[in-house]
């Protein structure tokens, strides 16, 4: 189809009326009057010979022609939007996503290499751990995300960054207080500390679920728990003693090494979650030298971790 002015003006009132529910906002985004709007939508409701709002009073409700619609055009026109942006101004920000206790434990001891190596980007970081979507990445104006989660991604480009690994951790003098062999979890006066979201959707015990699994604990047994929304909580109650974190190795490191925690048992616990890096499929050259450097980053991670897993040995 020809995509005539008049359409696009037609898809543009549209597009914010479904988008606000409503005429008269949608006239104040387009700097419009509402009757412009209204008339803008009713040519196209004629051109396509379909109804595409219900007029309810007070109120807009799409038609099922108009979630159709709506579903394609609104993406497309933010697209549209963002590539009329970026050429304007090739200096634009990079937007990263990246889940909150990643950024804070990992990605901020080595984002100084990066600008140092990159000084042409302007990267602008988002701690945030919401599901991804080809229709958020336009919403949003984002790039690039980095994601902790089990999830497929198949509307989006996808590069695995690494595998994770679950540990029971505690600080030496919880574990002292405790009176435990080393090597031998014990539960029964321990307060199990979680980290309750650690991508979006998931179950809230579903680290130290796994754990449990993996070492043959009772399932459904009612242990002492706290839970916390960010990893770095959990692990932040863990070091000032207050009971034994179901911890993400990479996360956990830091504080294995300088012996602010103990690994409890020997053998981590292979994660069913992983580090994803995702960005909408274009041809961005900054997207390639962020995912360059993030796995070089993991690949010189993914060494220190695994010399450390060798030599680690609970208390």
């Amino acid at each position: 189809m020809h995509l005539s002015p008049s359409l696009i003006t037609w898809l543009r009132c549209f597009e914010a009326a479904a988008r606000l529910n409503s005429f008269t906002r949608a006239a104040n985004d387009l700097h419009l009057t509402q009757s412009a709007v209204s008339q803008q939508v009713r040519h196209l409701e004629q051109h396509l010979d379909a109804r595409l709002f219900h007029r309810l009073p007070g109120r807009l409700e799409l038609s099922h022609s108009g979630h159709r619609l709506y579903a394609e055009i609104a993406p497309a026109l933010r697209r549209i939007e963002q590539a009329v942006e970026e050429i304007r101004t090739p200096e634009a920000p990079f937007h990263l996503s990246c889940s909150p206790s990643f950024a804070n434990r990992w990605l901020m001891p080595r984002l100084g290499r990066f600008l140092r190596q990159h000084p042409e980007i302007d990267l602008h970081l988002r701690a945030e751990f919401h599901a991804l979507s080809r229709d958020n990445f336009v919403r949003e104006g984002l790039h690039a995300a980095i994601r902790y989660d089990p999830f497929s991604y198949s509307d989006l480009a996808t590069h695995d960054l690494m595998s994770e690994h679950l540990i029971p951790v505690a600080s030496p003098e919880f574990l002292e207080k405790q009176g435990a062999k080393p090597g031998t979890l014990e539960l029964a006066d321990a307060t199990l500390l979680h980290d309750s979201a650690p991508w979006d959707g998931a179950p809230n015990n579903v680290e130290w679920q796994t754990i449990l699994s993996a070492l043959d604990f009772p399932e459904n047994t009612p242990y002492k728990s706290c839970y916390f929304n960010m990893a770095e909580l959990a692990l932040a109650s863990a070091r000032s003693g207050e009971g034994i974190a179901a911890a993400r190795l990479t996360l956990a490191i830091d504080d294995l090494e300088s012996k602010r925690l103990i690994l409890v048992v020997a053998d981590p616990i292979p994660a069913s979650s992983r580090y994803v890096f995702v960005s909408v499929d274009n041809d961005d050259p900054r997207v390639e030298s962020v995912l360059a450097w993030l796995k070089t980053e993991c690949e010189q991670f993914i060494i220190r971790r695994d010399a450390l897993l060798s030599g680690v040995a609970p208390t």
